[in-house]
């Protein structure tokens, strides 16, 4: 993708760029419009959610968005910051830094109150991130781009790991299920392919044979040609990313030539979500599904405090099929990150972003005499009391380095029984380093 530069320069209002109430896909088609979390309440602090949702990606905003209504549902509930209710706005970016320019311009210049947001994604982060940065607005990207591992944005924030680290993630699960002839197929998105160098490094470093690597053009009718090379190189197993309807063609392909047999694959789908487990399991069916997709993506809690308050805030929420967002770390890191920022705010007593930004940090990283919370209710009685605090969420310990990132291990899960998440494995931080340390 050509990056494009952003400094200080002329706003561009363009028409269109925000979209308040119509979330597309995954069933989301009116979450925003409730009382607790409608787009752009009257009079509320505003957190903007920069996502694709239209375009190959559009799966990624309305997971995001479930996080930040799950997390202004509690904070509004529990009577808001400095005396204001929380909002989460819409901006669809499209997955393309062309048409998210104009939609975050716009967001910026007309929005009252904007306080924060959650994204931008990898489609548009080169884009955005440093027209949020020059503005000084706060945000926790779910971008995984390598070239923000140690950025100077201050501005920037990443609970999610980067996909440097999920590349390396993959081959350390490959290493752990002992495989030696790996293919890579991944979609020839900017989101998809930032896995594949340090994948292909991670490999390189266990000494596993990559014996094809692809990129797809995605949502195509048809994949046989690139299956046919696939199957010739004769691979153990398939890593790889891509929307849910080119996945499922991909492999009902793979089982069409491979004599009804789909090879194990391996991806950063939680093997719960609903699109893609219907996509898949109708494509090759529910129980080869079950028994040949692992899922590695980053870890995040399925119990304790910090889940139970998230859980019962989410089944509560005018969202439908709640449930599917549970287990789900892209739904989670939002929820902690909208959290996070609200309790900034309250150290810093001030919602303006300029100020309450360098509060982030002091919320949430360890440090002598603080006071461990698990839900926002508690950070604000305990900050009330005069005591400092440490935020310990769905992602358990966040602790930002000096560039705003903090990464925890990755979870390794499969499909069980009623469609949950069940675990498999574990890839942990120490995994990656070693992963990473090249020889």
């Amino acid at each position: 993708m050509k990056r494009i530069i952003c400094g200080s320069r002329p706003r561009l209002l363009v028409a269109g760029g925000v979209i308040s109430a119509l979330l597309i896909g995954q069933g989301l088609s009116n979450i925003g419009v409730s009382a607790s979390g409608a787009s752009g309440s009257s009079g509320s602090l505003v957190i903007a959610n920069i996502q694709p949702f239209s375009g190959p990606d559009a799966a990624f905003g309305p997971e995001q968005q479930a996080g930040c209504l799950t997390a202004i549902g509690k904070i509004n509930g529990a009577g808001g910051v400095l005396g204001k209710k929380l909002s989460c706005q819409v901006v669809d970016t499209k997955g393309d830094p062309v048409d998210a320019i104009p939609a975050v311009d716009k967001a910026i210049a007309t929005t009252s109150n904007l306080v924060g947001a959650i994204g931008p994604s990898s489609d548009e982060a080169s884009a955005v991130v440093p027209i949020l940065n020059t503005d000084r607005i706060p945000m926790f990207a779910n971008t995984g781009q390598k070239e923000f591992d140690k950025s100077s944005y201050k501005y920037f924030y990443r609970i999610l790991a980067a996909d440097d680290s999920g590349g390396y993630a993959f081959a350390v699960w490959c290493k752990q299920a002992g495989y030696t002839r790996v293919a890579a197929v991944f979609g020839n998105t900017v989101s998809s392919q930032a896995n594949v160098p340090t994948l292909i490094a991670g490999l390189k470093h266990y000494h596993i044979r990559l014996v094809v690597n692809q990129s797809i053009a995605q949502d195509q009718s048809s994949y046989q040609t690139e299956v046919t090379q696939l199957l010739a190189a004769k691979p153990q197993v398939i890593v790889s990313e891509a929307d849910p309807q080119s996945e499922a063609t991909y492999l009902a392909n793979v089982k069409q030539l491979n004599n009804g047999t789909v090879l194990p694959f391996v991806g950063p789908i939680p093997a719960s979500q609903p699109d893609w487990t219907a996509a898949i399991s109708g494509a090759i069916g529910s129980a080869d599904y079950a028994a040949k997709y692992r899922s590695v993506h980053p870890y995040s809690a399925t119990s304790g405090a910090a889940f139970s308050v998230y859980q019962a805030t989410l089944l509560k929420q005018s969202i439908p099929k709640p449930k599917q967002w549970l287990n789900d770390p892209y739904a989670q890191a939002p929820y902690d990150a909208v959290t996070i920022m609200a309790l900034a705010m309250l150290d810093a007593h001030s919602t303006k972003p300029s100020i309450y930004n360098a509060d982030i940090v002091k919320v949430t990283n360890p440090g002598s005499g603080k006071v461990v919370v698990h839900t926002f209710a508690q950070g604000k009685s305990a900050l009330a009391a005069g005591h400092q605090i440490q935020y310990s969420g769905v992602f358990a310990d966040v602790v930002f380095n000096k560039y705003h990132n903090s990464t925890s291990g990755f979870a390794v899960t499969k499909v069980g029984p009623n469609k949950t998440e069940v675990s498999v494995g574990f890839v942990s931080s120490a995994n990656i380093a070693s992963a990473s340390s090249g020889g």
